[in-house]
């Protein structure tokens, strides 16, 4: 009997020490959800593919170095970023192939289960849209240009900036939005998650 409550104690402490142990972390994961509103946080850094949050109804978690906007939208930003000098190809549509700028999008949208067209004009049709304003890391920025569909575009990453496979000879990359061009060839923001 004396032999059986040792071990009961035993494991009862364990678990104590292992419950400690996330103590901190969920207090970390509800401050942080208290400060940035509807931008959640598991207290690791999460792979690329979704997960869920038990602590946020089962919305999707985001990266810990992502701070502002929807999770998923969060997200597909960060993701977009391991592309960063993958060459520009007319019709590209795939890191192996190249990218041109909405195969581009198609493409990092296609891994969270978002499937969008690979034509600028098709996306246009498709999502909805939302003010300058408004945008949020994710969203797809669209400008007038002098190509064949009429539009360039790039995934909206924050600070002003979007990534983006601009053009022959360059491979996708981060520009400001406050740069001339961008500037006198906004066309619109649209969201699609």
């Amino acid at each position: 009997m004396l032999k059986r409550m040792i071990t009961i104690a035993g494991m009862t402490g364990v678990l104590l020490t292992g419950m400690s142990n996330l103590v901190p972390q969920q207090a970390q994961a509800q401050q942080v959800e208290s400060q940035q509103g509807e931008a959640y946080t598991w207290p690791h850094q999460v792979s690329t593919k979704q997960q869920t949050d038990p602590f946020t109804n089962n919305r999707p978690t985001q990266s810990a170095n992502l701070t502002t906007g929807s999770a998923t939208g969060l997200q597909i930003a960060n993701y977009a970023k391991q592309f960063i000098g993958i060459p520009y190809v007319h019709g590209g549509r795939s890191p192996q192939t190249g990218f041109d700028c909405s195969g581009f999008t198609s493409y990092v949208y296609k891994h969270f289960g978002i499937s969008i067209s690979t034509g600028p004009i098709g996306q246009l049709k498709q999502g909805y849209q939302v003010s300058k304003s408004d945008m949020q890391p994710g969203d797809i920025v669209f400008f007038h240009s002098g190509s064949r569909s009429g539009y360039h575009e790039g995934i909206y990453i924050g600070n002003n900036q979007m990534i983006h496979a601009p053009a022959p000879g360059r491979g996708v990359q981060i520009t400001d939005l406050s740069s001339s061009w961008c500037q006198s060839h906004f066309a619109q923001v649209r969201r699609y998650f």
